[in-house]
C-alpha cells in the first residue's frame, strides 16, 4: 500500500471526489426513481464529466503551485483543459447522448461536492505534531 506524500495533490481531494461522487450517485438514483433511465444516465455522466473536470483541475493547480520559473505553458494547458471539457459537452449534447438539464444536474453535483467535501477534515502529514 502507498502511502501519500505531503506534496501529493490527492491529500485535499479525495474528499472532495468522493462527496461529489456520492451526490451524484444519490441525483442519478433519485432521477431514475422520478423520471426515467434517460435521465438517471444523464445525471451519472454529467457526474463523470465533473469529477474528471475536478482532477484535472486540481492537478493543473497543484502543478502551477509547485512549478518554478515561467508559469506560461500553465496557461495554455488550463486553456487546452477548457476547450476539452467544452468539446465533451457539446459533443454530448449534439449526438443527443445527455439530455441536457439531467447532464447539468449532476455537473452540479462539482461545487455540492467542493462544499461537502469540506467538512471532512483532512489528515494532518506525517511527523506533524
Amino acid at each position: 500500500m502507498t502511502e501519500a506524500r505531503p506534496s501529493d495533490p490527492r491529500l485535499g481531494l479525495n474528499p472532495t471526489l468522493v462527496a461529489t461522487a456520492a451526490l451524484g450517485l444519490a441525483l442519478a438514483l433519485g432521477g431514475g426513481w422520478l423520471y426515467d433511465w434517460r435521465t438517471a444516465v444523464s445525471i451519472a455522466i454529467g457526474t463523470a464529466v465533473a469529477a474528471a473536470n475536478l482532477v484535472a483541475l486540481g492537478r493543473l493547480v497543484h502543478s502551477y503551485l509547485s512549478s518554478s520559473g515561467s508559469r506560461t505553458p500553465w496557461g495554455i494547458v488550463a486553456l487546452v483543459k477548457t476547450s476539452v471539457l467544452f468539446a465533451i459537452v457539446v459533443g454530448l449534447v449534439v449526438f443527443r447522448i445527455v439530455e441536457v438539464l439531467p447532464f447539468m444536474v449532476g455537473f452540479g453535483a462539482m461545487p455540492m461536492g467542493i462544499a461537502f467535501g469540506q467538512f471532512r477534515p483532512g489528515r494532518p502529514a506525517r511527523g506533524a505534531s
